[in-house]
């Protein structure tokens, strides 16, 4: 995953054209202008033959003063964007802005197995488009978990800390601290934990894509978020210790998890 930091003035990227993949990306936009972004699409397209798509990413935010950052801004009636297996988290607190992924105009966008941690608003709609969300966790944003209206036909098995997650199968109330393997300020790993609520409560996208933020295969049934969490379960019969497992009474076993890091 490659890194990048914007400048004192700027987006990380800003979408100018009307083709463009975006994957892979680890970012973290500046605070010291007001409303910067991981990814900015305000091109003004001037009509909706265009396809924008953005995978594999994480959006960090951070917040300087007043100034506040969002994660993916799409500003843009006419934009057609996709959006799969990206985290935006820490995308402050201000009472303006900060969402994780922010949705202001667009013609439609779709959001699948993306997750959003600690912004302002998780998932924000605020005036027009076509918005799509499907096995999204957004957990422990302090505005709202999910801001707006959004397609009531097609958006659902998402996941909230509160009860705004859309969708007849969507998981709410659920913590951050119960799904994620850690959320400790600066220091976060918001790869799936062993027994979290999102493991297994998604539906398989496997038409447009079959694996996760890590590039790892997903199995049916799919997990929630953009991780798909891999525990391998071990049997031990002659032992009654090993290192880097724990004895877990549910399973009857041992069991160690896998976690990648983001940036390997």
């Amino acid at each position: 995953m490659t890194r990048s930091v914007s400048s004192p003035s700027g987006n990380n990227i800003s979408v100018n054209e009307e083709y463009v993949r975006i994957e892979g990306i680890a970012m973290q936009p500046y605070a010291g202008a007001v409303n910067t972004s991981g990814i900015y699409i305000g091109a003004s397209f001037p009509n909706t033959n265009n396809d924008v798509r953005i995978s594999h990413c994480l959006m960090k935010g951070s917040t300087t003063g007043s100034n506040y950052t969002r994660g993916v801004y799409i500003l843009d009636a006419n934009a057609n964007v996709t959006i799969w297996n990206t985290i935006a988290y820490a995308h402050g607190t201000a009472t303006v802005g900060n969402g994780g992924f922010h949705f202001s105009s667009s013609n439609t966008a779709s959001c699948y197995n993306c997750t959003a941690y600690n912004n302002r608003y998780g998932f924000q709609r605020t005036t027009t488009g076509d918005v799509i969300l499907k096995n999204c966790v957004s957990l422990g944003n302090t505005g709202n978990d999910y801001s707006g209206t959004f397609n009531t036909t097609y958006s659902d098995y998402n996941m909230s800390s509160n009860t705004s997650a859309p969708g007849t199968h969507s998981l709410h109330n659920k913590s951050a601290s119960n799904n994620f393997v850690s959320i400790s300020e600066n220091s976060e790993n918001l790869h799936l934990k062993y027994g979290a609520d999102a493991i297994n409560a998604g539906t398989s996208l496997s038409s447009l894509f079959t694996n996760d933020i890590d590039g790892q295969v997903r199995s049916i049934p799919w997990d929630m978020g953009a991780d798909e969490n891999l525990i391998g379960v071990l049997a031990f019969t002659e032992r009654t210790s090993a290192a880097g497992f724990v004895l877990d009474p549910d399973i009857g076993g041992w069991h160690g998890t896998y976690v990648a890091d983001y940036d390997g």
